[in-house]
């Protein structure tokens, strides 16, 4: 790889997770995640020895008489090597990781103040250029996302819509001064991501490592974020379990009508709602004991399409898989599948004990 360290800087619900999810999955290539900005006492206390050392009268800070004794052996690469091993030994504990070529972390926790009752803003610029000190060849990735889905999602749902647009707005703006003329500095979208765009390719031939389609499906289609699993419910002897892809915006099954057990035809349905951003032809393939079938999806939901009003996908998200026969034990996987036949396994069905199924 082209740098020894990576850094990703964006704000809450971006996708980071799921980027750090890509990155990891680069050979010798370590990304933790965030850290409630660990690193940004380690900036306030770089600045303070550097304003105690401007500011004092070299010569009598060697007199114990000073006010300043001492602050003329303030000694800033020291506290760089110092600082640098001390994050270093807690992103990558000795006894716990033995190898690695590029290391670093995601933090989300750069954004201005929400009121003026908050603390001062950051000085994002110096802050910035703290960090790429303090982890020399540092790569830093910029990730943004629509506002619109990012006020959508998780807690920013609860804050005000039009101070948290104003906050993004002027920390992506204050993002786009610094990266100009800046070599290792690399901006990507939300849904780059998602959609796999060539600035998703371009991303990892900027970081000098190889693309794998395979790996990057992998990831894709892995729950990412702390955002609970999507619950399935179960009636009798029939259990329904659906992951959280970052693709869909909501999915659930639909209580079963009566209690099934092992052998009966199985009717299973909910909905299915894609991101609002993704575009293409999608489609659900559910794979069981007796083959594989196409699940019809794309019958009309009006529940989704109140909740989630300017969702394209919600209007027509219901889906209906018929005649599965399971015996006791038994489980069926159902799949995600984009137009170029990538498959994101989004739920399972089973009957009997889950732990059991096969």
């Amino acid at each position: 790889m082209k740098y020894k360290h990576i850094l990703i800087v964006t704000y809450g619900r971006s996708g980071s997770t799921l980027l750090q999810g890509l990155l990891n999955s680069i050979d010798s290539c370590l990304v933790r995640g965030e850290n409630f900005h660990a690193c940004y006492g380690l900036f306030r206390a770089f600045d303070s020895f550097q304003k105690t050392k401007k500011q004092v009268d070299v010569e009598n800070s060697l007199l114990s008489t000073s006010p300043w004794y001492g602050a003329s052996l303030v000694d800033e690469e020291q506290f760089l090597v110092d600082a640098r091993a001390l994050l270093i030994n807690q992103l990558a504990p000795p006894k716990a990781v033995t190898y690695y070529q590029c290391l670093g972390f995601k933090e989300i926790r750069y954004l201005p103040p929400e009121s003026e009752k908050e603390s001062a803003a950051m000085d994002l610029r110096n802050y910035l250029d703290f960090l790429t000190r303090l982890l020399p060849e540092c790569a830093l990735i910029f990730l943004t996302r629509d506002h619109e889905q990012v006020i959508n999602s998780g807690w920013w749902k609860e804050k005000n819509p039009g101070v948290t647009k104003k906050r993004l707005t002027v920390f992506e703006g204050e993002l786009a001064n610094y990266s100009e003329g800046k070599s290792w500095v690399f901006p990507i979208e939300y849904r780059d991501m998602t959609k796999r765009t060539q600035r998703l390719q371009a991303l990892f031939e900027f970081l000098g490592a190889p693309y794998s389609k395979k790996k990057i499906n992998k990831v894709l289609s892995a729950k990412h974020s702390y955002a609970p699993k999507l619950k399935g419910k179960g009636g009798g002897g029939l259990w329904q379990s659906m992951n959280r892809l970052d693709l869909v915006a909501h999915a659930s099954f639909d209580e079963p009508k009566a209690k099934l057990k092992a052998g009966e035809l199985l009717v299973i349905q909910g909905v299915v709602v894609l991101m609002p951003e993704l575009l293409g032809s999608y489609k659900l393939v559910a794979e069981n004991p007796a083959g594989e079938e196409v699940i019809k999806w794309g019958m009309p939901s009006p529940a989704m399409a109140k909740k989630f009003p300017k969702n394209p996908h919600s209007k027509r998200a219901r889906f209906r898989m018929n005649g599965v026969r399971l015996k006791d034990g038994q489980s069926a996987n159902i799949y995600l599948v984009d137009n170029e036949n990538n498959r994101y396994c989004l739920a399972a069905v089973g009957v009997g004990n889950k732990e059991e199924r096969k």
